[in-house]
């Protein structure tokens, strides 16, 4: 392995179900190690079908404390503690779908432990990263046999393509507090999109498994003007994107990734759905209160692996533990199958402690989901037009189900999978991490603007938005001054610059308020539609020149986070003031 003084990339993707890292040196940036997160001495290199990932379970003391990550978290939690110790200790899992979709999110966001008790997601995402930073640290101390100093290492976590925001400005924050990095060099964290991390991964390997004809390389789709949706497919969300491939191999996107809650636990929510048909929803409702970690096994331990291998025209089993059938006796006066019997369906059957699920109920338990998925792929089609290819990765497109349904509703499409679904993201991010300029533009999810004052239009601008100022012009309040326009193709580091000035002379600073819109040209920023998303306090120290002073504020888009400096222009100088977007001020 290549000498520690080289730098490194070490990539960390916390999923919702399941989480993983993995890392490469500059110089050999394509040998990517997937690295054991649950055994230190444990290392599979890429194209290892071995490898693999941990569940997202992270396990505090009663004193909010860390105690321990994965499956030693789930483990210590369901058999080392007693049952009035597990009331105290505070265990977390699939927190990170608290991050999609919130328009209420901030730093004060909580996730509940299982226990009933409520904690700062922020919180529980520093412990997680903490985890997986000293985990990585010492095992490549351990490979190197020399120390790692943190200067040496570019960090990058994955983030659905999906995420807004003020999600994406939650994630830094939580990692500047597990000390990846620091509010001096931030820039040694970038954060991935999980599709486009999947894209370049695909693009670097022989991967391939094609649902109609093999493909030995992806040199077939990656070659110049190839078109491809690419489906991202995890536990919590599924992530689409569209993709164009240009000169030379870098890639393009073709439409702003979107995608929805609709990944691998939908199948779990109609699950747990069937059992509270059968046993009815007081008695789940109080097993799961009396009996936690038992339930915990039951959904994510035994149906989460079942789901997972569960073969076209096949059955499903679960196995339920012995504290299910103690439950029953002790509050019903029947049998798990006096139940089954009365609930009337001859898909179900009890066989040895399992409930086996025949196929056509199967079916009803991933369909539904299917069937979303499906829906949103046409969407995407029809704004996008012509590709060549599907392509799905993400540990719920190992699921031979869902390969052979979407194949079958594409059949104008290739359909085809990553041999290295669960992996295919962590492994790309590295990839990205060394040269995130294989994305060459990117396409806004929104219409981005600040909020402006324009001459007051009689014909179009309403009265309560009239003002006159100290200078007798009539002027219109609450104006959008759009800076880029939603599904616009931004070139990657395309700057936009405003001029701003001070409200009043004496002024120190200048308060910009920054929007989005989901229309192409909204005219302000109170209409139907727009939402404030962020502030910037830009300061002016020097009030000699009243409100002729002027402020450059210089916008970067088309990065995976938008970026922003100003410039004092009114005195002369050209110092350049570094800034952030606070998407989460006030909260």
């Amino acid at each position: 392995m290549a000498a520690s003084a080289e730098k490194l990339v070490i990539s960390i993707d916390i999923g919702t179900t399941y989480s993983g890292f993995a890392m490469s040196f500059e110089k050999e940036k394509y040998t990517i190690h997937a690295l054991s997160a649950s055994d230190p001495g444990e290392e599979r290199v890429s194209g290892s079908s071995t490898a693999q990932k941990i569940p997202t379970v992270l396990l505090l003391t009663p004193d909010a404390e860390f105690h321990s990550f994965g499956h030693r978290a789930r483990q210590h939690y369901s058999l080392e503690l007693e049952e009035d110790e597990q009331k105290d200790w505070l265990l977390f899992e699939r927190f990170k779908m608290k991050l999609h979709d919130r328009p209420d999110l901030s730093r004060r966001t909580q996730v509940t432990a299982l226990n009933g008790r409520k904690f700062p997601v922020k919180m529980v995402l520093m412990h997680t990263m903490i985890y997986f930073k000293t985990v990585a640290i010492a095992q490549m101390n351990s490979k190197s046999k020399m120390n790692i100093e943190s200067d040496d290492i570019t960090w990058v976590l994955t983030i659905p393509a999906i995420w807004d925001d003020d999600a994406k400005q939650l994630m830094r924050e939580a990692a500047c507090e597990a000390s990846l990095i620091s509010e001096h060099n931030s820039e040694k964290l970038v954060l991935a999109l999980e599709p486009e991390s999947a894209s370049l991964y695909c693009k670097s390997a022989s991967f391939m498994s094609a649902s109609a004809a093999s493909i030995d390389s992806t040199s077939e789709v990656y070659q110049s003007g190839t078109k491809y949706l690419l489906a991202d497919l995890g536990g919590g969300t599924v992530d689409v994107a569209a993709h164009e491939v240009e000169e030379g191999g870098t890639v393009k996107e073709l439409r702003f990734a979107s995608g929805g809650p609709w990944g691998g636990t939908r199948v779990d929510k109609n699950f747990v759905d069937l059992l509270t048909d059968i046993l009815g929803k007081t008695l789940i409702e109080n097993f799961k209160r009396e009996c936690t970690s038992a339930w915990t096994d039951i959904i994510s331990t035994k149906f989460e692996a079942s789901k997972r291998t569960v073969e076209v025209g096949g059955k499903l089993y679960v196995e339920f533990p012995v504290e299910f059938h103690d439950f029953l006796r002790n509050h019903h006066d029947h049998t798990f199958n006096d139940l089954l019997n009365k609930y009337h369906n001859q898909n179900l059957k009890y066989l040895r402690g399992s409930l086996a699920i025949q196929y056509p109920e199967v079916q009803k338990l991933f369909e539904p989901v299917f069937k979303r998925i499906s829906a949103h792929l046409k969407t995407v089609l029809k704004d996008v037009g012509t590709v060549d290819y599907l392509i799905l990765v993400g540990g719920f497109a190992t699921s031979d189900l869902l390969m052979e349904y979407l194949t079958n509703e594409f059949k104008e499409l290739r359909v085809m999978r990553s041999n290295n679904c669960s992996l295919a993201v962590v492994m790309g991010s590295v990839l990205f991490g060394h040269d995130p300029s294989q994305i060459t533009a990117r396409r806004a999810k929104f219409t981005y603007g600040v909020e402006s004052v324009d001459f007051f239009d009689y014909c179009l601008d309403p009265d309560s938005l009239l003002y006159t100022n100290n200078a007798g012009r009539e002027l219109c309040s609450k104006r959008f001054f759009k800076l880029v326009s939603k599904n616009e193709e931004i070139p990657i580091g395309k700057e936009m610059q405003k001029l701003f000035r001070p409200p009043q002379p004496d002024s120190t600073e200048v308060v910009v308020n920054f929007f989005k819109s989901v229309s192409e040209e909204p005219r302000y920023t109170n209409e139907k539609g727009v939402s404030k998303v962020a502030s910037m306090h830009l300061p002016l120290p020097y009030t000699e020149r009243g409100l002729a002073r002027e402020i450059r504020v210089i916008m970067k888009f088309g990065e995976t986070e938008i970026k922003v400096k100003s410039e004092d222009v009114s005195t002369g100088s050209s110092v350049e003031n570094k800034l952030e977007l606070d998407f989460l001020r006030g909260h």
